[in-house]
């Protein structure tokens, strides 16, 4: 269940990094800083692992990896830093591990397994860690339920009263029409950017575009 959790994160993490290339630097030409080694591929950036080149066509891209992640270069792409095989790496230590500590610090059972976490202010959204890694951004329970403090799962709030206010008291509920603009707004670290809200304000804004062509080569 961890492993499942894990890639369908980064996958949502990969294709937000993605969309966000049309409304933020994210990506950026390197102006001949770096020679491609061949002609497509992903290359290492000396010293720091959180960015990594991407050649196309000899034409070499500088790509930041979004928050938490480095780049492994035996996938070619930005990864979890406990699955990278390069214990060298500079840019092992994720830059938010001490916030995500802070927010995954008290696991309920074993160390191992994935786990949920309320989200302070939202009475229907989670956090999902594993191994104090957190896995951004919130999720929502489904239609009718919020998550529960005592049990650390999403439950139907109706025995508490016909709407969630009883059940969720000084929390936020979020109607279901607004899970989308709030889940890129739910970012839990106030003190590093929001990787997230370039995308949400396109959005909010009718200015946001979806790329025609969202691959990347492969090396090998």
């Amino acid at each position: 269940m961890t492993a499942l959790l894990e890639q369908v994160t980064l996958c949502l993490l990969t294709v937000g990094v993605v969309l966000s290339q049309n409304v933020s630097p994210n990506v950026r030409a390197t102006g001949g800083v770096f020679t491609c080694p061949q002609e497509n591929g992903h290359y290492d950036y000396p010293g720091n692992c959180t960015r990594y080149y991407s050649c196309s066509l000899g034409v070499a891209t500088l790509i930041d990896c979004t928050a938490q992640l480095i780049y492994n270069p035996q996938s070619g792409f930005c990864d979890w830093p406990h699955q990278v095989q390069n214990p060298g790496c500079a840019g092992r230590d994720a830059p938010l591990s001490a916030d995500s500590n802070q927010i995954c610090r008290n696991n309920p059972g074993n160390p191992s397994e994935a786990f949920h976490v309320a989200h302070p202010q939202l009475c229907n959204a989670f956090y999902t860690c594993s191994s104090a890694f957190l896995f951004p951004a919130c999720t929502f329970c489904g239609e009718g339920l919020f998550f529960s403090l005592e049990t650390g799962a999403c439950i139907d709030y109706t025995p508490f009263g016909q709407d969630p206010t009883a059940a969720c008291q000084t929390r936020q509920y979020v109607q279901h029409q607004d899970k989308v603009n709030r889940q890129m707004d739910c970012w839990p670290f106030p003190n590093t950017p929001n990787p997230y809200k370039p995308i949400l304000d396109a959005i909010k804004s009718g200015n946001f575009q979806r790329p025609v062509t969202v691959s990347q080569p492969r090396t090998g």
